[in-house]
């Protein structure tokens, strides 16, 4: 499977996740802050992991019955094969390809390079902003003493953290935040030192809640995947709502402290008026205060009958092991989505460029139509299972049939073209008159022919195949058109089948139909006699299967 493919397979199995939990998280609107974040939590880190579980999953090799069905087809060659009959020349076109194949390795390179492009950025903007939380907290100054010190130590004791998280003081107005994973850091802005201890207890307590709930760890893992997946809209939404629950949750945890409600969401707005007019720069870590949230938490914190239990260790067993399974299914894709690749090769093993492939979900009756690429390779990729039947078509090939039963697996097989047949189709007409359908056998005179130089042989594994020269008909012979079903205006049909060899000559006539034995006698003996070019694939002499149609017609 191409990188784009595997993209597009793993962006739906993380949306199939995410979807989930997202309407999970609906359901549970009246339910604790903490638990709804707890499932978005794990729903990202499952959605995270799905792909990676997908990679243990062995690819199923499913046998395809192909059925080669030998159809009129049209031989590519730079110069035009004239074939003369009694309604006037017809010429049997060239056709050339490669050009589908390339324009679609050409939208998947754009494809590819601008989901590089973006990742990389948003990878970047992430590391940015880690390095410059590192930065300032190498140039903020440590609070030990005093109030700050105080609250941190008996919060903690409240929280039960095995020890006091790092306070520190920058020198930016308005920058407050918590992060770290060994040892939290919280630091202040230099305004800090001035508040009082209503509000200080408030802070720390919002910021150690924090620290209790592993919410940094957390929304990083959050940050990475939206870095990878920043054009899915669902990750985009699943962080906003994972980042809003765990501010709310964390408002729960601080209200529980005892804190009076109204006076909470009073030091909220009042901290909100006061970053308002300064610069905030964008850091990757938790902030007690977003203007795109603040309104709903106040009213939150305000409302008396809302649920601010923690999530219970069953709630959490139970969401993670739903989740998990929901997971492992996206992944394995069991009756989901399937992918069908392979190669399409000639009759010498050469690679078969612009072939056209259709898939027809025999069930639903939805086609899906891909050509091969420079290599011969082909991918069906996000196919629902059921049962498929396969075309495999190229100028100057006979179709190739088959019918495929997918059920959620990967299915690899490759497929061989033979060469197509010609298809000659010839008018004889008979006046009234017997002796006008008793005319002699008239021959085209043999025509100097030079063919075109042509070197090598067979190509070599993984070499572009697929070169046909067609045969250039040489001596040509019309039927005639017997006196004794002239005379009775009695007309037929003749459809007759046979093999142009290496020699240029025509053998193994057999007779498909025929309405009288004396049409199908005059039709065999006229193209019994026909001259042929030989017909080269790759450079090599082979034979090729011919259907001639003849209509005997009376003039009235």
């Amino acid at each position: 499977m191409n990188l784009a493919a595997e993209l597009l397979e793993t962006t739906v199995k993380i949306s199939l996740v995410l979807t989930a939990a997202l309407i999970a998280v609906t359901l549970l609107r009246r339910r604790s802050a903490a638990l709804r974040h707890w499932v978005l939590a794990a729903a990202i880190v499952c959605a995270a992991a799905s792909p990676l579980v997908a990679l243990a999953l062995p690819p199923w090799q499913v046998p395809l019955q192909r059925v080669p069905l030998v159809r009129s087809v049209i031989l590519p060659d730079a110069s035009a094969v004239t074939m003369t009959a009694a309604g006037g020349p017809r010429s049997v076109a060239a056709r050339g390809g490669g050009s589908a194949p390339k324009s679609i390795e050409r939208i998947q390179a754009v494809a590819m390079a601008i989901w590089i492009a973006g990742a990389a950025i948003a990878l970047a903007i992430l590391i940015i902003g880690l390095a410059r939380l590192a930065w300032i907290t190498s140039r903020a100054r440590p609070i030990d003493e005093g109030a700050w010190a105080h609250w941190a130590r008996e919060l903690s004791r409240q929280y039960g953290l095995r020890r006091p998280p790092l306070v520190l003081q920058s020198d930016r107005p308005a920058l407050l935040v918590t992060w770290g994973s060994v040892r939290s850091v919280v630091i202040v802005p230099h305004a800090a030192q001035l508040w009082d201890d209503d509000r200080i207890r408030i802070v720390l307590g919002h910021e150690l809640a924090h620290v209790k709930r592993g919410d940094w760890l957390v929304q990083i893992a959050a940050e990475i995947v939206r870095a990878v997946q920043w054009f899915n809209p669902l990750v985009r939404i699943a962080c906003r709502r994972l980042r809003l629950e765990s501010e709310q949750a964390t408002d729960d945890l601080v209200l529980g402290l005892g804190i009076d409600p109204p006076e909470y969401a009073r030091q909220l707005v009042d901290l909100a008026r006061t970053f308002a007019n300064q610069t905030r720069a964008w850091l990757p870590a938790p902030a007690i205060v977003r203007a795109s949230s603040l309104e709903r938490r106040v009213v939150a914190m305000l409302n008396t009958r809302s649920d601010r239990t923690p999530a219970t260790r069953m709630a959490r067993l139970i969401s993670v092991t739903l989740l998990s399974v929901a997971a492992l299914a996206v992944a394995s894709a069991q009756g989901v989505f399937s992918t069908l690749s392979g190669s399409v090769v000639d009759p010498q093993n050469g690679v078969l460029p612009d072939v056209k492939l259709v898939l027809t979900n025999k069930d639903s009756g939805a086609k899906y139509e891909i050509r091969t690429d420079r290599s011969g390779h082909f991918e069906f990729v996000g196919l629902p299972s059921g049962r498929y039947s396969l075309d495999a078509a190229l100028a100057g090939f006979a179709t190739l049939q088959g019918d495929v039963e997918l059920t959620g697996q990967n299915v690899q097989r490759d497929l061989a073209l033979k060469i197509g047949s010609l298809s000659e189709s010839i008018t004889v007409r008979a006046n009234s008159s017997a002796d006008s359908a008793s005319a002699p056998v008239r021959r085209s005179a043999p025509r100097t022919f030079t063919p075109k130089p042509c070197g090598g042989g067979p190509p070599a594994a993984g070499a572009i195949g697929g070169n046909i020269r067609p045969p250039m008909k040489l001596v040509d012979v019309r039927p005639i058109f017997p006196p004794n079903l002239a005379a009775t205006h009695t007309a037929g049909l003749v459809v007759l089948e046979a093999r142009i060899g290496t020699d240029g000559l025509v053998h193994d006539i057999r007779t498909i139909s025929a309405t009288h034995p004396d049409f199908e006698s005059a039709a065999r003996d006229a193209v019994r006699q026909w001259e042929f070019s030989e017909t080269l694939l790759n450079c090599t002499a082979v034979d090729v299967m011919m259907r001639v149609t003849t209509t005997f017609e009376v003039e009235r």
